[in-house]
């Protein structure tokens, strides 16, 4: 015995034991089910969820993580699964509650993450109107400079192309159409958002070290914008940004000499390498609320 302390619930503990035996041993719920007894006793405290879908999932179990808090309770999460934790963290966020993750953020599901993987998708290829707006409405895009000029345009473009097309708009039509805005700064922004778009489309197969290259100076241009300020924009900040550059860095450094890639293929491994990454916030959470996993939570005493 690790501890003579009495155990909260007898008759929970053995169903527990029972029902997470594994999976080569579990024909032993056939013999040791039915000695179990009435499950009244062992299922007192516990409550059972019946989820339409993983949001309401993920909603239920953070409502009942908020309601351990207003009791002024401490409560904790313990889940493998990484994408329940992810939407069960989103929720709780509507309620400006920050759990304490121990696992982190995927480096791949940050922002400068995100608009890596995008960038590196639209290496070689004639970009949809949806794809190009996808791109123009990511939070870092000109993070260099304001930001409201920059969504206006967007918007008035993403209303012209939703009515008068093209499917696929070019640098070309880009640069027309910020010349006949109205908005003042519309053709510099055009002429930075084209030069980018241009440069993504004629990106193809090349070494792997020229192909980082050109792949972070596209992305430094798009999250920089018409500005001369910040070189990079917000694409290097914070935690995410940092983690981020050092995940470049090491690939550009890494790379062999030899190895040519095509633009889809490169797509590929810049979206492996960022998956393997966690990013820990420094932004203070919330410590009445953690995630764990299962392996923390043998460790951890919740």
């Amino acid at each position: 015995r690790w501890t003579a302390a009495t155990p909260p619930s007898t008759a929970r503990n053995r169903l527990i034991s029972l029902a997470l035996r594994p999976a080569p041993v579990t024909d032993q719920w056939i013999s040791e089910g039915p000695k179990l007894g009435d499950l009244e006793d062992a299922t007192r405290s516990m409550t059972l969820i019946e989820a339409a879908s993983p949001r309401q999932e993920a909603l239920a179990i953070a409502l009942c993580l908020r309601e351990a808090i207003e009791q002024g309770e401490p409560a904790c999460l313990v889940s493998p699964n990484r994408d329940l934790t992810r939407r069960v963290a989103a929720a709780l966020d509507r309620w400006g509650l920050r759990p304490d993750d121990s696992a982190g953020i995927p480096l791949a599901q940050t922002a400068p993450g995100r608009l890596l993987r995008l960038t590196a998708q639209a290496m070689g290829k004639a970009l949809s109107a949806d794809q190009l707006l996808i791109l123009l409405k990511h939070p870092l895009t000109h993070s260099g400079s304001d930001r409201g000029p920059h969504l206006l345009l967007t918007r008035d473009l993403e209303l012209d192309l939703r009515q008068n097309g093209p499917p696929f708009p070019d640098a070309a039509l880009l640069r027309q159409w910020a010349a006949s805005s109205r908005r003042e700064g519309a053709a510099i922004w055009g002429e930075a958002i084209a030069d980018v778009l241009m440069q993504l489309r004629l990106a193809g197969k090349a070494r792997l070290g020229d192909l980082v290259r050109l792949h972070v100076a596209l992305t430094e241009a798009l999250a920089r914008g018409p500005s001369t300020g910040s070189p990079a924009g917000a694409l290097w900040d914070m935690d995410a940004g940092e983690a981020a550059r050092a995940a470049m860095a090491e690939l550009a450094q890494e790379a062999p000499e030899a190895l040519v890639l095509s633009t889809d293929d490169y797509a590929q491994m810049v979206a492996a390498i960022l998956a393997r990454g966690e990013v820990r916030s420094s932004v203070l959470t919330d410590t009445r609320i953690e995630i764990l996993g299962t392996q923390e939570a043998r460790t951890i005493g919740a």
